[in-house]
């Protein structure tokens, strides 16, 4: 087995990140619309659904899952779409969420302290994470 260090010497390209983001963005409201569906009290009001699933730690834990992997899965799209041998582009990505996580604080203060550090965070190493499994599979070939 080969020692390989991570590699950031790649070009980054515009479209590939921000398909990326665009599919991220697509794919989250989907799966959140599943939770949403399968937790759904049965004849509450939407309204009161959408407060209570603010607070719910169901909803709470499974979007947290939704959005690591959902991060991952498109970090590998970016490295993939990207057709380079470094993770650049996945940092781009990770970037452009980093700037979602910005808009969702100012959007939605009333998340948790911890909820609101791990938008700002997490992004970075999550898709340094997802390039790097990418590269990973495809052998690093150029």
């Amino acid at each position: 087995m080969q020692n390989q260090t991570l590699n950031f010497s790649d070009k980054i390209s515009f479209k590939a990140p921000v398909i990326s983001f665009v599919t991220y963005l697509l794919a989250t409201m989907i799966a959140t619309a599943v939770l949403i569906q399968i937790w759904m009290p049965a004849g509450m009001p939407i309204e009161q659904v959408a407060q209570l699933a603010e607070t719910d730690p169901f909803v709470t834990f499974w979007g947290g899952v939704i959005g690591l992997v959902t991060c991952t899965l498109c970090a590998m799209l970016t490295t993939k779409l990207s057709k380079q041998t470094g993770l650049k582009n996945a940092v781009a990505f990770g970037g452009l969420l980093i700037l979602y996580g910005i808009a969702s604080i100012v959007l939605h203060p009333e998340h948790s302290l911890l909820h609101q550090v791990s938008k700002v965070l997490s992004p970075i190493p999550v898709a340094i994470f997802g390039g790097y499994i990418y590269l990973k599979l495809v052998g690093n070939k150029s």
